[in-house]
């Protein structure tokens, strides 16, 4: 029991650290984005265009399954396909939090937490990213917004912190047991289409 007590202080001493210092995360993030669109023209912004892309097909796709009027159906799958991407890239990616960053934990002596932070914040960049295509989904077919629309800040906020911890599980889990990464990343691709059904609702 002491032995666990112990384990459990030092998570918690080691988030705590980590979220202190989480500019050292926002850079290592940033830096990410940087490189992976080093020498690309449109950036990140290539992610906003296979988003949008895929956008128009569902829509066409499932809205003629299932007989949806446009101007109700494609704001509703544009916000929805949008934070979907949010979850299922962290979730898949914070898989790989610690292994990816194995030569850095053993260089340098950083909070644990800092490498799923990372994760999180250069996910959240691509969040945003993608979420300038719902404006003009919007403005494209005049839906109005209602005061209630921005609790869904209130909400990204609470999606954020239920991310960071069970990416933060799977981080520690994956980093022993090296299958299951593909195992959940095949969990959330058929997730997605598990409640298909629903969206005539």
């Amino acid at each position: 029991m002491n032995r666990m007590n112990e384990l459990f202080k030092s998570g918690w001493r080691d988030i705590l650290a980590a979220l202190k210092g989480y500019q050292l995360a926002g850079i290592l993030g940033w830096q990410d984005i940087r490189q992976r669109y080093r020498r690309s023209s449109f950036g990140p912004f290539w992610l906003t265009i296979s988003m949008g892309v895929m956008i128009v097909a569902l829509s066409f796709v499932f809205g003629t399954i299932f007989d949806a009027p446009m101007k109700k159906f494609l704001p509703f799958l544009t916000s929805g396909l949008i934070v979907w991407t949010l979850i299922t890239t962290t979730l898949n990616e914070g898989c790989t939090g610690f292994t990816s960053a194995e030569a850095m934990i053993k260089q340098i002596s950083l909070p644990l937490f800092t490498h799923i932070l990372r994760v999180l914040w250069r996910n959240l960049i691509i969040f945003f990213h993608n979420l300038v295509i719902l404006p003009l989904v919007l403005l494209f077919f005049w839906v109005p917004v209602s005061a209630t629309a921005f609790l869904a800040i209130a909400g990204l906020m609470l999606l954020l912190i239920n991310l960071s911890w069970m990416a933060l599980l799977l981080g520690v889990f994956c980093a022993r047991y090296r299958d299951l990464p593909q195992i959940v990343a095949n969990l959330l691709q058929v997730s997605f289409f598990s409640d298909a059904d629903h969206l005539d609702a």
